[in-house]
């Protein structure tokens, strides 16, 4: 698992019904039963088989408030393909049970971050619109308490306040980074190598800065050191368009070939470093002890460092910690935006749909 697992806020859908009426629209699809008594879904199925893939895609892109989020269009528990919800299936141990690599970048949240410095408007349309754009931002999900007030308390535990200045950028791009990729990814792997724990999980952070980034393609003047979301891909793949081209430094090249050998010893054995040719090895993690690969020049074995972070999140009331660890929230006292959070109150979470643009699509 490279950069995401199905604990990220955006690897689920939300607003399904709606969703489809507007993609039925869009597409001039029937969304109801029609003469012959054919139920509506399937009505709507067959005519949407019958649209251009790319243009199906990107009617993703109608639901946009900010970023690339809320992701609206995306799976659901459907009973069948997924049976329940992914908190559920890993908390019960109902998965296949094997070896695997789980890692991240270091800066994954310059996904996010780098369009936000990119762009003076969406930096105004954030502070100056947060009750919309907050939310949406972090893709708060259905089941989550008060989307404002806990778009707030988020950014308040990272910066101290909803700003977006020069020097918050670092700050932007770790609360971006944890919410959407790295406590999925720590939650999952913990989960994981509890209900595996004769199989072995290994995690990794990339932390070498190559040529090939993320950033190159932002005029922002942040970030300069960033190891963005993506930044891995281009050790794995190149040609095709320019953005995948070749890699050119000494150090790059040196990277990319104890990458290829590491995942090619996984696939091949089961484990990354069977021997001692790459002069490390790579100690799977445990449950209570997440240790990860560092992924540089030099490889070394690094301890957990997320522990305060996740403690912090672990805290709020989100539908994913009420599913993982209930007795862990601390509910908020009322939901007006800027009120105080209560141990002592009853969880109160809203039947919220996804965050999202528009009031109806």
């Amino acid at each position: 698992m490279m950069s995401g697992t199905l604990f990220s806020p955006w690897a689920m859908g939300g607003a399904y019904m709606d969703v489809a009426r507007h993609t039925a629209r869009l597409f001039n699809c029937p969304d109801h039963q029609d003469g012959a008594g054919i139920p509506a879904s399937d009505t709507l199925l067959h005519c949407l088989q019958s649209v251009d893939v790319k243009n199906l895609t990107l009617s993703l892109m109608d639901h946009v408030s900010i970023f690339f989020n809320p992701v609206l269009m995306g799976p659901r528990v459907d009973g069948d393909y997924l049976p329940a919800e992914p908190e559920v299936l890993m908390a019960e141990g109902r998965h296949k049970i094997t070896d695997i690599i789980s890692g991240v970048t270091a800066d994954e949240g310059g996904l996010l971050a780098l369009p936000l410095y990119n762009s003076e408007e969406l930096r105004f349309d954030l502070v100056n619109n947060f009750t919309e754009k907050g939310p949406a931002s972090l893709d708060i999900c259905e089941g989550d308490a008060d989307p404002v007030q806990l778009s707030q308390e988020i950014f308040d535990f990272y910066l101290g306040g909803v700003t977006v200045e020069k020097e918050d950028a670092d700050k932007i791009c770790q609360l971006y980074g944890d919410r959407h990729f790295n406590l999925g990814h720590d939650l999952v792997s913990a989960l994981y190598a509890r209900n595996a724990a004769h199989k072995r999980t290994f995690m990794y952070s990339l932390d070498h800065r190559g040529q090939r980034s993320l950033r190159q393609f932002y005029d922002a003047d942040v970030g300069q050191n960033w190891v963005s979301h993506v930044d891995d891909l281009f050790y794995f793949f190149t040609g095709g368009t320019s953005v995948f081209s070749p890699l050119e430094r000494h150090e790059d090249l040196r990277l990319r070939d104890i990458l290829t050998k590491l995942w090619v010893n996984f696939a091949t054995s089961g484990n990354p470093t069977p021997d001692n040719s790459l002069g490390f090895t790579w100690q799977p993690a445990a449950a209570a002890n997440l240790q990860h690969l560092s992924l540089t020049l030099k490889p070394s074995m690094k301890n957990d460092t997320r522990k305060e972070v996740r403690a912090f999140w672990e805290t709020l009331p989100t539908r994913q910690n009420f599913l993982l660890h209930p007795d862990k929230v601390v509910p908020f006292a009322r939901e007006d935006h800027g009120g105080s959070r209560n141990p002592e109150g009853p969880a109160v979470i809203k039947r919220l749909r996804k965050y999202r643009l528009l009031d109806e699509l």
